[in-house]
């Protein structure tokens, strides 16, 4: 009987330290998972927002000369070009925002690390924010040259 209790003591220390191991295991999974979704994040947001700034840096000098060239049907016709490409870059910006902020907190709700996914929720909500004001911004400049 004896001999019993120790094997079951030794084998309930081994479990309880395997459940350590992989519970530490799994934290530092999920941190790590967050911190490269969290890169992928700004990332996607940096590169929205810097096309979405070089469109109005392109877009304007040729607006300007148009105009000043009294051509004003091809200066909206550029200008309207220009928005579009403005709007296309911002919605697929926040597609791929959508897109990896889905799949990064599922996996980490799939870790159970409930607060981190909901750290990442809250980075995603200002992020796609980001790329709605600067798409706002880009407008207002190209809008405000005639």
């Amino acid at each position: 009987m004896r001999l019993f209790s120790r094997y079951s003591a030794v084998m309930l220390l081994s479990l309880i330290m395997t459940w350590g191991v992989c519970s530490s295991a799994v934290a530092q999974d999920a941190e790590v998972i967050f911190n490269r979704c969290k890169m992928k994040i700004q990332e996607i947001t940096q590169r929205t927002t810097n096309a979405q700034t070089e469109t109005v840096r392109t877009c304007a000098p040729i607006i300007t000369e148009l105009l000043a060239q009294g051509n004003n049907e091809e200066a909206h016709r550029v200008a309207r070009r220009c928005l579009a490409t403005v709007d296309e870059i911002t919605a697929a910006g926040t597609q791929n925002l959508r897109r990896t902020c889905r799949e990064c907190v599922e996996m980490l709700r799939r870790l159970n690390a409930i607060e981190l996914a909901e750290r990442l929720t809250n980075l995603c909500e200002a992020s796609i924010r980001k790329l709605n004001e600067q798409q706002r911004r880009a407008r207002r400049l190209i809008e405000e040259l005639f």
